[in-house]
């Protein structure tokens, strides 16, 4: 039916330690499912899915960690000369079901070690590439932006905990030139901007 189908499992126990990748996750199970497909005659793409993972298989720890998402990605590809065009969003929410602080008292001090974990992250992205010839160059212009936030659920959590927004922007230009057949130089431009 011209769909991709994708699914993906994996369980690694707390017990496993990896000599070739030492900083290989252990404790963990983890899917995710996806699809990837085509319309209006392979002119526009879409691929999203799910994902989800958690920890402490054997229950051992104090909570589990459980992160779980989705994401969706669209590409245009329109008959030439129009630009070509790619959406991207991804969302995931990370809870452990920790509710309070643990506090621990030594010599008269009170320390307090938050654990809890309520967080939300998403990614909006967007991508426009456009070939265009002049002065003798085959030219690629690119507009990339992209918007990253991330969102604590904690209402009462202590100070040094923040919510987080990112923007990016990025304009850049690719050219090649042919001095002979055998012969080619390549020259690019990018402007970078972001802001917090």
């Amino acid at each position: 039916f011209g769909h991709y189908l994708s699914f993906n499992y994996r369980n690694i126990g707390p017990s496993y330690h990896s000599l070739g990748n030492p900083y290989l996750q252990n404790d963990l199970a983890a899917w995710n499912l996806s699809d990837q497909f085509s319309l209006w005659k392979r002119h526009l793409f879409i691929n999203f899915g799910l994902d989800r993972q958690r920890d402490n298989l054997r229950g051992t720890k104090a909570a589990t960690t459980t992160t779980s998402g989705g994401w969706v990605t669209l590409a245009l590809y329109p008959v030439s000369p129009a630009p070509t065009l790619t959406l991207a969003l991804n969302y995931h929410h990370t809870g452990n079901g920790i509710s309070e602080i643990d506090t621990t008292t030594s010599n008269g001090t009170t320390y307090y070690f938050d654990q809890r974990r309520d967080e939300y992250t998403g990614t909006l992205s967007a991508s426009l590439v456009q070939n265009v010839h002049f002065l003798g160059r085959s030219h690629t212009i690119s507009l990339n932006a992209n918007r990253a936030q991330f969102l604590d659920g904690i209402e009462n959590r202590p100070s040094g905990f923040a919510n987080l927004n990112s923007n990016t922007t990025n304009l850049g230009s690719r050219w090649r030139t042919s001095l002979s057949n055998d012969l080619n130089v390549w020259g690019e431009y990018s402007y970078y901007t972001s802001e917090m």
